[in-house]
């Protein structure tokens, strides 16, 4: 199981990234962000943690620079009751976004089949596989292991490359995402966590209530995430600051491109139609509710082969569409691992990309999971079937230079 964390000089480490359950919400908080997303190394001018500045070592990162010193967890800048502009209107402009992402596709189908503009063809079959994959694997691999959690090093291409793909899945702009999701291991399903599916009431229907919340209910609150305080590293990068200020450029593109695409196959308005509705925004929401599934579903059903503090779970009907991300556990165990797929039968695409990227020489510094750290992450199961585990992914992995998951 998940070993709770040790102190060294006053600070708090998270060694194994386990939390004991008799923690303080505040100091939990600050102790979890140290295996968030385990820094590369900080500019040499970098100001204290604790000032808003290093990042994301766990000796020096404490719960201030979470939140407003003195305040609970959740509340200020980065928690519920945040005055945003727009935050008290009804129909906000994020709002309204919001909404027609969400409800947009399955009004465009009731609208495109009586205008017989929703003929699926193979082309339109093609073009919505090619781009699920593209912008699939910029969320998996992109914005969660690389930018997220820091799960290997990218070449300048290939960073950039996955931050494009990644904002065409029109999920958010880089840094906010990653700002939401760091937030949301930090205070996993504890107060400040935008969007756990565990609610303070209770009663019947409270789990469908959570569920619902989880999924899309969160995406409508008032709740901003401030970036400073969870992605200052981010925020740091010339590249990443550039492709998310042009995330509404990027995110018109995605499901233009279907659309001039469909017209040049067809040659008629109607295949132009048929291709942004099935290759744009069929493909777009199926992404999103595969995604938002993961923040939902992987934390009420599923298998809880690894123990921690939140209700993280494993869903394996989601694995190949969620590219290895419903291996949820794990991840909620081990959250810098490169691989979340990591006990026997677990596909994990987006683990195989990188170790693809690796091979390559794009990618850099893995932190690939070593079979004595899954076996010692496991609350059950055979030591040596976990060891054999480890290795499943590629025969030559345990024998590459180890780069440990929480080192």
């Amino acid at each position: 199981m998940c070993s709770p964390p040790l102190t060294d000089g006053g600070a708090r480490l998270e060694r194994g990234l386990g939390i004991p359950e008799s923690a303080d919400p505040a100091e939990t908080a600050g102790c979890r962000v140290g295996r968030v997303a385990p820094d590369f190394g900080d500019p040499p001018d970098c100001s204290a943690a604790v000032d808003g500045g290093c990042g994301w070592k766990g000796e020096l990162v404490t719960g201030e620079i979470l939140d407003v010193r003195g305040a609970a967890p959740g509340d200020g800048p980065s928690g519920p009751g945040t005055d945003a502009p727009g935050a008290g209107r009804i129909f906000s402009a994020g709002r309204v976004v919001t909404g027609l992402l969400v409800f947009g596709p399955v009004v465009a189908l009731a609208l495109f089949i009586p205008l017989g503009w929703a003929h699926l063809s193979i082309g339109d079959v093609v073009m919505a596989t090619a781009l699920y994959l593209i912008t699939g694997f910029g969320i998996a691999a992109g914005y969660h292991r690389l930018f997220a959690h820091h799960s290997f090093k990218a070449n300048r291409v290939l960073k950039v490359a996955l931050a494009v793909s990644g904002s065409m899945a029109l999920e958010g702009s880089v840094i906010g995402w990653v700002a939401v999701h760091r937030r949301h291991h930090v205070f996993g399903d504890l107060p400040g966590d935008p969007h756990s599916p565990v609610r303070a009431d209770s009663g019947p229907g409270a789990t469908m209530r959570g569920f619902v919340w989880a999924h899309v209910g969160w995406l409508f609150a008032s709740d901003p995430t401030d970036p400073r305080r969870f992605a200052p590293d981010l925020q740091r990068d010339p590249d990443l600051v550039a492709v998310d200020r042009l995330f509404p450029v990027l995110a018109v593109a995605s499901l233009a491109l279907p659309f001039f695409l469909g017209w040049i196959l067809s040659g008629t308005l109607a295949g132009a139609f048929a291709g942004f509705l099935w290759a744009g925004l069929v493909r777009m929401a199926v992404l999103h509710h595969v995604t938002w599934s993961i923040n939902s579903v992987c934390h009420i059903w599923g298998r809880r082969p690894f123990d921690t503090t939140d209700r993280s779970t494993n869903v394996a009907g989601l694995a190949v569409v969620s590219f290895g991300e419903s291996w949820h556990n794990f991840h909620h165990c081990a959250p810098a691992s490169a691989r979340h797929g990591v006990l026997p039968r677990q596909v994990d695409p987006a683990a195989r990309l990188i170790r693809v990227f690796e091979r390559a020489g794009w990618a850099t510094k893995v932190r690939w999971p070593s079979p004595t750290q899954v076996a010692a992450l496991a609350s059950s199961g055979s030591l040596q079937d976990l060891a054999d585990a480890a290795g499943d992914l590629d025969p030559e992995l345990p024998e590459l230079p180890a780069r440990p998951i929480d080192a």
